[in-house]
């Protein structure tokens, strides 16, 4: 009610949007609310997602992508004792952040980056202090394309690099940004 009186603002809780037609001004509700509702104007605002890896499978149980903090809350579940070895893919805030918190927990890290240097919006000083702290704690790949994930079952067994090298791997973390959410808009 108030921000129909303050702002001329109507809020439909539980209720998701399941398609937009924008030729019509029309979105389509689904749950409390149903139907369709005309609009003016539309702000649209999904938030993000986290961008996918390419040539990467989908429904893998080792690979977690990592941006929130129910996803740290689902890496933490799933490391043990068992899975010592785990690969960042990306080395942005948020995958330097993974690597950190993996090292200290004593994982076998492995960095792969496909620019060429770490944390790349930092400039290069700043990247160099990065690798410097880093690199004899962990494996770093700077300027790496993958050019494969081996999969056996629902798991990545190994990274492929596109030199050749070869990563065993017990658990991914996917750290290699996030793009807009648009789902809708298709």
């Amino acid at each position: 009610e108030f921000f129909k009186e303050a702002y001329n603002i109507e809020i439909r809780t539980e209720t998701e949007v399941v398609k937009i037609d924008p030729k019509k001004k029309e979105v389509f509700l689904k749950g409390k609310f149903e139907g369709t509702l005309k609009y003016d104007s539309l702000i649209y605002a999904l938030g993000a997602e986290s961008s996918l890896p390419d040539k990467l499978p989908l429904k893998l149980l080792n690979l977690i992508f990592f941006r929130t903090a129910r996803d740290l809350e689902i890496i933490q579940k799933n490391l043990s004792e068992e899975k010592k070895r785990v690969a960042v893919i990306g080395s942005g805030p948020f995958g330097l952040e993974a690597c950190d918190g993996l090292i200290r927990s004593g994982f076998e890290v492995t960095l792969i980056e496909k620019r060429d240097s770490l944390l790349p919006a930092s400039g290069k000083i700043s990247s160099k202090m990065i690798e410097n702290e880093l690199k004899n704690k962990c494996k770093i790949f700077k300027s790496a394309e993958i050019a494969k994930f081996e999969v056996s079952g629902p798991n990545i067994q190994s990274i492929v690099l596109k030199n050749g090298i070869l990563i065993p791997v017990d658990f991914v973390i996917s750290a290699i940004g996030i793009k807009p959410n648009t789902k809708l808009l298709s």
